[in-house]
């Protein structure tokens, strides 16, 4: 006896409002600033970063990362290459597509790595912090710790919140000449600016130093309070 042929179940992708208007492939290329190409519709903005912040769509350099619907769940590879060249730079973006099975598995990669990033960075931790309360003492360690908290090291997507007290120690501490004093700056600037409950937790830590009348931590809270509003009109 012949079984009745049945239709395959449609994915769900093809009844979702944003990606049913995003091709299985789609590209954007720019020579020089100008659009030599661009298939890649309004709708892909709704897609969000899997892992972010740990995983982000920077373009300071070549930066590849998987996106996600939002609404349907459908998984995305994005992937940005970036080549400077004399007759102007080439800037190409790709989306693509992903099978259920495949999206679900990489998904999957990308939540394990950040795992294994976070222990690693728990464990290598402890010295750097012994480094920040010991400021200026070591000013070479006290380097080497700025450096580790710094926002394109290795602590990149990671919540420092637990590691104010010592960085605004050393903060306090750190001279006005010493080259660690702007990466200290540029860390709680960076984290102080991520919104308004980061910005309050660092207001605190600084008023716990009795620091916060001080033209040092307000010219951070200042820049932290700059450079939120200048994220939240990117973003709008």
């Amino acid at each position: 006896m012949n079984l009745p042929q049945t239709e395959p179940l449609p994915e769900a992708w093809q009844a979702c409002p944003i990606c049913q208007n995003i091709p299985p492939l789609c590209r954007a290329f720019y020579k020089g600033g100008e659009t030599l190409q661009n298939s890649i519709p309004p709708e892909a903005d709704r897609l969000v970063v899997v892992g972010a912040p740990f995983y982000t769509t920077d373009t300071s350099s070549s930066n590849h990362c998987l996106m996600k619907c939002p609404l349907c769940g459908t998984v995305y590879a994005w992937e940005f290459t970036y080549e400077y060249l004399v007759n102007g730079s080439e800037d190409d973006y790709e989306l693509t597509r992903l099978a259920p099975a495949e999206g679900a598995e990489r998904e999957q990669a990308a939540w394990q790595a950040i795992a294994a990033h976070r222990e690693w960075f728990l464990v290598q931790v402890p010295p750097h912090l012994a480094a920040l309360r010991r400021a200026p003492r070591d000013p070479q360690r006290l380097r080497q710790a700025a450096d580790f908290f710094f926002m394109k090291g290795p602590r990149k997507g990671m919540d420092i919140t637990f590691a104010l007290p010592e960085l605004v120690h050393a903060l306090r501490r750190c001279g006005q000449k010493r080259d660690a004093l702007w990466t200290l700056r540029l860390v709680l600037e960076e984290f102080g600016a991520q919104g308004p409950q980061n910005l309050q937790s660092l207001s605190q830590a600084f008023a716990a130093a009795g620091m916060e009348n001080t033209p040092r931590a307000q010219g951070i809270l200042t820049m932290c309070e700059n450079l939120m509003r200048a994220n939240q009109k990117l973003a709008g």
